[in-house]
């Protein structure tokens, strides 16, 4: 196929092959999504792990002196 194809454009949804004899095809096109979809309970659990490990590295790291009043 590729001695017949001359180029390939992808836009909005839509694959456009035009071929080397002038005649265009057009076909919609979507992305492969990739990974698999996280659950509820998942997402909630990564939230809670991260927001805790966040906590944890801001209370050692904070030395900006921001929570004292002046």
């Amino acid at each position: 196929m590729d001695e017949k194809l001359e180029k390939v454009v992808i836009r909005n949804g839509v694959a456009t092959f035009t071929f080397k004899d002038g005649t265009t095809d057009s076909r919609a096109y979507s992305s492969p999504k990739h990974g698999t979809k996280w659950s509820e309970e998942s997402k909630d659990k990564m939230s809670r792990s991260m927001k805790k490990k966040w906590r944890e590295r801001l209370g050692k790291e904070s030395n900006n002196d921001s929570s004292i009043n002046k």
